[in-house]
Formats: C-alpha cells, sequence, structure tokens
C-alpha cells in the first residue's frame, strides 16, 4: 500500500489515500486478531512444544498467560508501522519517531510497577498499555492530516472484537476438552525443533 499511498498523496488526493491506508490496516487486523486468538488460547501448549519438560508445567501456564495478555495488544504492534507510514506518505518521518519517544517515560514507571506487583505477567500487561496508547495516538493525529478520509475503524471493531471474544471462548472450550490428549506435545515439540 505504501507506494499507492506515497502517489496519493503527492496528487493531492489525501482522502483516497487516507482509505487505502485505512483498507491496509483493517485487513492487516484480522491477521493479527486470529493471531491472538490462537495464542490466547494455546499459551501453554506452545510453551510446552518449545520449552517441554525442562521447564514446569506451572511455568508453561505462566508462559501461557503472558502470551494471552500480550497478544491483546498484536493489533497495535502489527498496526503502528503500518500507520507510521501514513505519516512518511505525506513527508513527515519524525512525527510517529518523536511520540514514541515522548511516550516512553511516560510507560517506564508503568513497567516498573506492573513488573513488581505481577512479574513477567505485569511486563507483558505494560507492553500491551504502551503499544496500545502509541498506536491509538498515532491513529488519531494521522487523522487529523488526511482531511476528509474515511476509515471505518469503529465498525470494523465493533465486528472484530466480539468475533474475537466469541473465538477465544470456543478455543478455551476445545482446548479444555483435549487437554487431557495432548501429553505427546513436548515430544512433539522437540521433534520438530530439534529435528
Amino acid at each position: 500500500a505504501f507506494p499507492t499511498l506515497t502517489r496519493l498523496a503527492a496528487e493531492g488526493r489525501r482522502s483516497e489515500a487516507y482509505a487505502t491506508l485505512a483498507t491496509a490496516v483493517r485487513r492487516m487486523l484480522v491477521l493479527a486478531l486470529a493471531a491472538q486468538v490462537v495464542f490466547t488460547c494455546a499459551g501453554p501448549e506452545i510453551a510446552r512444544v518449545i520449552y517441554g519438560g525442562r521447564i514446569s508445567a506451572g511455568q508453561h501456564a505462566e508462559i501461557g498467560t503472558a502470551l494471552a495478555i500480550f497478544s491483546i495488544s498484536l493489533w497495535a504492534w502489527a498496526a503502528h508501522t503500518v500507520v507510521a507510514r501514513g505519516f512518511y506518505a505525506i513527508g513527515n518521518t519524525w512525527y510517529p519517531t518523536l511520540l514514541g519517544t515522548a511516550l516512553v517515560p511516560l510507560a517506564f514507571p508503568l513497567y516498573v510497577l506492573l513488573r513488581a506487583r505481577f512479574g513477567a505477567v505485569g511486563l507483558a500487561s505494560a507492553s500491551s498499555i504502551a503499544i496500545t496508547a502509541y498506536v491509538l495516538a498515532l491513529m488519531v493525529a494521522l487523522r487529523k492530516r488526511y482531511p476528509g478520509g474515511v476509515d471505518r475503524y469503529l465498525g470494523f471493531f465493533a465486528r472484530m472484537v466480539p468475533a474475537v471474544a466469541g473465538s477465544i471462548g470456543a478455543g478455551w472450550l476445545a482446548r479444555a476438552q483435549l487437554a487431557p490428549h495432548l501429553t505427546a506435545l513436548p515430544a512433539l515439540g522437540r521433534g520438530i525443533v530439534y529435528g
């Protein structure tokens, strides 16, 4: 989308450029939200595949919880590079960097506090909060630079959030039913990872 976005912005067709960017963001978010469902539902099993018996079941569960919380912000991690290109297309390369830099000192106490209180899960929470705040601020600022552009993000999220929540619920139910049959995962994981 970036070459098209740059061309449209150079031609003064900013509303079309913004619509192109928003379409690219929404399509990419479908994949990010699908990945969120997988990571949220299968976090402990993913840890078992990677670490096998080298860590305890409790550690697998903690990794799974941290992965689930971290994955809440997958949409933001995926979107920020695309949204930043909206600034680059109009020759404003510094704004995303300056905004991110300004948010770092604001986020640092959050990382310290949540890490001290909740450990690895707290770090995952702080990361999710920080990147979400950054991307939301970036999206609001970008919208102001593309007058007349339509993004349809609210409708998109109004449909996707219930779909993701329902998928996570279904995934947890399936996981509960399959859990007794997943004892072979560590051996399978070692075979995949180590050949």
